[in-house]
């Protein structure tokens, strides 16, 4: 045997033997982190990821999300009547007061002017809901599509409301606008015609119940109406959602039938009317507790 095999042989058995010292200082090591992972600073708590409400089902019978929502921009969006309130031209000042006062609950919001307010020629700070634009966002980040529409009564007043629209950045969050004079029920036709979708897919929200009431009656569209005081808040967005996911079915010609593959759910097949999936859920539960149960059903003896 040769002197190399020896001594790598050697090495071996050197390598085989378990560093104590190694072993130990790994122990703690693991300890350590074993206790600093079960321990938790004072006050903190676990989050956990807030379940997606708005969740999304295959099959139209189960079509209990709305593909698009309109929104009218005066009492809603901002917090005045712009062709009643607002005098052009437009002008940026140093803010008059920073932060910014709630008003019926809601904040508003100046607009991203480096600081600097948006004001009319009277001298009217010219605000937005700060509470519609993160919902605007929220929505598109579920996959519905926004829609603005605005009536105007002056054709003059036109190019004042765009041009606003457009300093606020509403261009990048609304899929759809029709800003002209024409009604609500030619807005909406005109979006119904642009993104394909049928009436009975949209939800509308509005300050006008005889514009709402119209739109329902016509068009059999899903309306909202919005507190004037208060503008757009999270709990309309959220009735126009129930308003949407409760209305009736209407079966289509290329619809296929509703069968136990094509649920998500039993939570969502519960909001459906009539539903062939609980039906025959509520059948089987029947099924199984008349097995279950004991045919003796006589009184127990006395003691």
């Amino acid at each position: 045997m040769t002197q190399a095999s020896i001594n790598s042989g050697e090495e071996q058995n050197l390598s085989d033997e378990p560093n104590l010292e190694y072993g130990q200082d790994t122990l703690d090591k693991s300890s350590c982190t074993h206790e600093k992972s079960t321990k938790r600073s004072v006050g903190t708590r676990r989050t956990r990821k807030p379940r997606n409400t708005f969740s999304t089902t295959l099959h139209p019978r189960l079509d209990i999300i709305p593909k698009l929502m309109m929104f009218e921009a005066d009492r809603v969006l901002w917090p005045f009547f712009y062709e009643s309130e607002v005098v052009l031209p437009y002008d940026l000042i140093q803010p008059t007061a920073w932060p910014l006062p709630k008003r019926k609950g809601r904040r508003w919001w100046t607009g991203n002017f480096g600081g600097r307010e948006l004001v009319d020629d009277n001298g009217k700070c010219l605000q937005l809901n700060y509470e519609a634009l993160v919902l605007f966002l929220k929505l598109r980040h579920r996959g519905i599509q926004l829609a603005l529409t605005i009536t105007v009564n002056n054709s003059s007043n036109i190019i004042g409301i765009k041009h606003l629209v457009r300093l606020f950045e509403y261009e990048d969050i609304f899929n759809y606008s029709e800003i002209d004079e024409g009604s609500a029920l030619e807005h909406v036709r005109l979006i119904k015609e642009q993104s394909g979708l049928e009436f009975r897919d949209m939800v509308y929200f509005g300050i006008n119940k005889t514009v709402l009431d119209e739109l329902h009656k016509e068009l059999k569209v899903i309306t909202v109406h919005i507190n004037p005081a208060k503008g757009l808040g999270e709990e309309d967005v959220q009735e126009g959602a129930r308003l949407y996911a409760i209305r009736p079915h209407v079966p289509r010609a290329s619809e296929i039938p509703l069968t136990v593959g094509n649920v998500v759910s039993d939570e969502e097949a519960a909001n459906i009317y009539e539903d062939e999936v609980m039906k025959m859920c509520v059948q089987k539960s029947e099924e199984s507790a008349s097995r279950n149960m004991t045919y003796d059903i006589s009184e127990p003896d006395e003691k």
